[in-house]
């Protein structure tokens, strides 16, 4: 699992500048341990922290350290999408109404048979997020 030393390294190794809204956003992200993030909650957090950055400016940055393999984002409506810190394959349960989404461990979801890929295509990975009311 990625910390926040590996996570700033990987950035550094990339082609993104290590620039002080990055650095905070990472610390949101990873200063706890592992943990599920909407942007608009590193938004807000980015801001309580001091820096002037718009909510696009965080969804970029997001999309960048997804590219890069640091987080992962995890789509639970057509809306609504987390950013999670454990960049392992696993599931998720998502509780609707407390807007939390719960890791399940990859072995925890068997599945026995599934579509045939469409010609031309190659299976990159399935991942399940069970809903919850």
């Amino acid at each position: 699992m990625v910390n926040l030393n590996i996570a700033l390294n990987k950035v550094s190794c990339s082609n993104l500048k290590l620039t002080k809204q990055r650095k905070s956003i990472l610390k949101i992200l990873f200063n706890d341990g592992h943990g599920h993030y909407t942007a608009e909650q590193i938004h807000s957090s980015v801001i309580k922290d001091g820096f002037k950055v718009s909510l696009a400016t965080v969804y970029n940055t997001l999309k960048e350290f997804t590219k890069i393999g640091i987080i992962k984002g995890i789509k639970v409506s057509s809306d609504k999408t987390y950013f999670d810190t454990n960049s392992k394959p696993h599931h998720h349960f998502y509780h609707k109404q407390s807007g939390k989404l719960e890791d399940i461990e990859l072995k925890k979801i068997k599945i026995s048979e599934i579509p045939k890929v469409p010609k031309g295509r190659k299976l990159d990975s399935i991942e399940v997020v069970i809903n919850l009311d």
